[in-house]
């Protein structure tokens, strides 16, 4: 990718957390949007993470530098935050359970899940912790797809993960549309690399315009359902999105564009963990006040999050390369 697209790629990102927190905050204040525009940061989301993943495994060797790469990536931001959910969740007594046992299953990615097939019941998201239903579904997602990827060299350790992970992949797949949208992110990965140049612009205007229209028609068809997550809505959006990062290859932008799209990027994954417990412990407020204080403390905590742990998966990463690398030499 050039410099260029992954700035594209980072503003896209960062807005789509942006779009989250501020539907949510719109919602609950008095001031709801017409828009489901969390939605549609969710939807992006999914685009973005297909297609960032496929890329990222492209370059890999193995399914065990595919999942070292994956675990500290989410886990370095994941772990703290669930333990902020948590703390905040308590001190502040904002409901949701909160107990060990829940604790350790939003810890291992198992809320939501239906486990009625084995005589269980479906474990809850921690706390306020409301968006940690799309967490656990991409992490799933990340597994199925490496067992797929690299299944001529998988590990024997590795077989929980991926069992687990194409049953929640196949269930998601059937019972929703977000794995659909992040399959199209990683086709479009394999596939623009390959296309040749032409008016991509023009395409990811004209892809726009039929999204508007789209958008439009499937107002009401869909109840029950945001219209974000109409499949031909969402196809056009995928390319009206990946047509614009085609069109953006060659631009040369302002550095300070470059810096900003990558420092609004750099917290989105904090932001969208975080936001709702935050929205919570500013219950007592209304109105504009409550959304502009909530989108204002959101922002300042995510970014407080970030410095504190996520910026640091890369050392994470490392870190646990060095250990299992020394395992292997003993071994």
């Amino acid at each position: 990718m050039t410099k260029s697209q992954v700035t594209f790629l980072d503003l896209i990102r960062g807005l789509a957390a942006q779009l989250v927190l501020i539907g949510h905050v719109t919602s609950v204040s008095g001031h709801e949007l017409k828009v489901t525009i969390q939605d549609l940061g969710v939807v992006l989301f999914f685009f973005l993470s297909g297609f960032l993943i496929t890329t990222t495994a492209m370059k890999k060797d193995s399914f065990t530098e595919y999942f070292i790469d994956r675990f500290s990536r989410i886990f370095t931001a994941y772990a703290p935050c669930l333990c902020f959910i948590l703390v905040v969740g308590l001190v502040l007594g904002l409901g949701g359970p909160t107990d060990p046992g829940t604790f350790f299953a939003n810890l291992f990615m198992l809320q939501d899940y239906p486990l009625h097939v084995i005589g269980l019941k479906p474990f809850e998201r921690l706390g306020t912790g409301q968006p940690l239903w799309s967490v656990a579904m991409e992490w799933w997602f990340y597994m199925g797809f490496g067992a797929l990827f690299f299944m001529r060299k998988l590990p024997i350790w590795s077989l929980p993960f991926i069992a687990v992970g194409i049953y929640a992949t196949s269930l998601q797949a059937v019972g929703g549309v977000l794995a659909f949208f992040w399959g199209v992110g990683a086709v479009a990965a394999v596939m623009l690399p390959r296309l040749p140049k032409v008016w991509w612009f023009s395409l990811a205007v004209f892809f726009s315009v039929l999204c508007l229209q789209r958008y439009r028609l499937a107002t009401g068809q869909t109840p029950g359902l945001s219209q974000f997550y109409d499949l031909r809505l969402g196809l056009l959006m995928a390319a009206a999105l990946f047509s614009g990062f085609k069109a953006v290859e060659g631009w040369t932008l302002p550095e300070w564009v470059h810096r900003a799209s990558a420092g609004l990027a750099s917290y989105s994954f904090t932001l969208y963990l975080t936001h709702l417990t935050v929205l919570e412990a500013l219950h007592g407020l209304n109105g504009w006040v409550k959304v502009v204080s909530v989108f204002v403390v959101a922002n300042l905590v995510a970014i407080a999050m970030y410095f504190a742990f996520e910026r640091h998966h890369r050392t994470v990463r490392e870190w646990i390369k060095s250990v299992t690398i020394a395992k292997a030499a003993k071994v």
